[in-house]
């Protein structure tokens, strides 16, 4: 599945470009440094997934420290790599459902998370995701048609 996991699920844009593609939209970032970027732009997604490593090198963006006082949730996930724990599908769907914009701090790999990040969210939504290598972050919107690709996926992956 390593091929079908490598195609971006939506358009590769620039950062700025992503900015303006999520403007006004409920949005959710996957990945320390496209989370960062947001962050650091002034934006404050509705779900932001984190595992404190990039390109599998522990990083350290300081993102909970620059989210502290922006009445956010932190939330962790266990996640080995490669997988889609229960731990993190349910932090991911309480992160959706809450009121606040939510930290989920995933304690091995975030490697996936995009799948459950899209199939949970609602309609409209933005998911944001960098794509390597350091191509630019890919956006996706929740519709039907990504949803049931998403589907599609985490069957095959079962």
């Amino acid at each position: 599945m390593r091929a079908a996991l490598a195609t971006p699920l939506g358009p590769v844009l620039s950062t700025r470009q992503a900015f303006e593609a999520t403007r006004g939209l409920p949005v959710a970032t996957v990945g320390d440094v496209t989370t960062a970027t947001f962050v650091d732009a002034g934006y404050l997604p509705q779900v932001m997934v984190v595992d404190h490593l990039t390109k599998r090198v522990e990083i350290d963006l300081h993102l909970e420290e620059k989210l502290k006082n922006k009445n956010v949730v932190t939330s962790q996930a266990r996640n080995p790599p490669g997988v889609i724990t229960d731990a993190l599908w349910d932090a991911i769907a309480r992160a959706w459902a809450s009121s606040r914009p939510t930290l989920v701090v995933v304690d091995g790999e975030e490697d996936l998370a995009a799948l459950p990040v899209l199939a949970l969210a609602p309609e409209g939504a933005a998911v944001v995701y960098g794509q390597p290598p350091d191509r630019g972050v890919v956006v996706v919107r929740a519709d039907a048609q990504v949803k049931r690709l998403v589907e599609s996926l985490l069957l095959r992956m079962e």
